[in-house]
């Protein structure tokens, strides 16, 4: 068996997903809950025993979020307690991890942006494991990176922006909660980003915590707006005629959200001399991709 010099966690969710259609790391193997189980004790060490990678890409998540409220040991067991093997191998074999995290592990409160010298505190079970990994991965005191990103879509899996034209093609109006700000982040954006700055990452040049979403906060509300606009520009067939702007107390859910999620991007832009597009320019590249036809000129 060939060596691989970087392994994924993960297969099928909305990042690995991204990370193989976009080519990343072409030599790159990708294990999925199929072949690695983190629920199971043993299940991660096994594989990195079996393929020991250099670089070790965490794109698995439990990322339910209400879900996470009542089932709460898988959520720990894939959030926190999975980054605490993967980087205790990764110590133990010299090598290096890249681990994604969110912008839920912040309350939520005042206006500015999150920046990563900011004190977290979560305000729900998702935010807290979400933590927990990080802290658990960095005392581990393996070369690591992680990434706390937002608010992520793309044309894979189930997220926002599938849900909105799901829903906009059934539905006259909508109500969408206009009062929760954060970074729209597509997963090819990141995909791309990891691409470009991979040998910095491998040359251990850059270590630590760093923000990466696409530029630009805005809410749920302004991001169904851009969604609706932009998908019948392009010629997408959508019932909807209205979205009305609600606050998220006439929504409610199992788990808190935080009302601002909105990320600092500058120290990663310094460290990376790169970073990621405006959302909206995100979105409409990934209504493109999806395969909406675009209006004859």
């Amino acid at each position: 068996m060939v060596t691989p010099m970087v392994l994924v966690f993960g297969s099928n969710g909305q990042l690995a997903s991204s990370l193989k259609s976009t080519g990343f790391a072409r030599e790159a193997t990708y294990l999925g809950s199929d072949r690695v189980d983190f629920l199971r004790a043993g299940s991660i060490e096994r594989a990195l025993d079996s393929h020991r990678p250099r670089l070790i890409v965490n794109a698995s998540a439990y990322t339910k979020v209400d879900a996470a409220e009542s089932d709460r040991q898988a959520c720990e067991l894939v959030n926190a307690t999975a980054p605490q093997r993967i980087g205790k191998w990764a110590k133990e074999n010299d090598a290096s991890v890249v681990h994604f995290s969110t912008d839920y592990v912040f309350p939520g409160t005042g206006t500015s942006a999150w920046t990563e010298d900011d004190t977290p505190a979560p305000v729900n079970w998702y935010g807290e494991t979400k933590l927990r990994g990080e802290l658990l991965l960095r005392e581990s005191g393996c070369h690591a990176v992680t990434f706390r990103t937002s608010w992520v879509f793309s044309e894979f899996g189930s997220n926002f922006v599938k849900t909105m034209l799901r829903l906009g093609k059934s539905n006259d109006e909508l109500k969408v909660v206009s009062d929760q700000i954060g970074n729209p982040t597509y997963a090819a954006d990141i995909a791309e980003f990891l691409d470009r700055t991979i040998e910095k990452i491998e040359s251990r040049e850059v270590s630590g915590t760093y923000h990466l979403s696409n530029a630009g906060p805005t809410s749920w509300y302004e991001f169904a707006e851009h969604i609706f606009a932009r998908a019948a520009e392009l010629g997408h067939p959508l019932r909807i005629k209205s979205v009305a702007p609600i606050p998220s107390s006439q929504y409610p859910t199992p788990a808190r959200r935080p009302l601002n999620g909105s990320l600092c991007l500058e120290r990663t832009k310094r460290a990376f001399d790169d970073g990621l597009p405006p959302w909206r320019d995100a979105v409409d590249r990934c209504l493109v991709k999806m395969g909406l036809p675009v209006e004859n000129t």
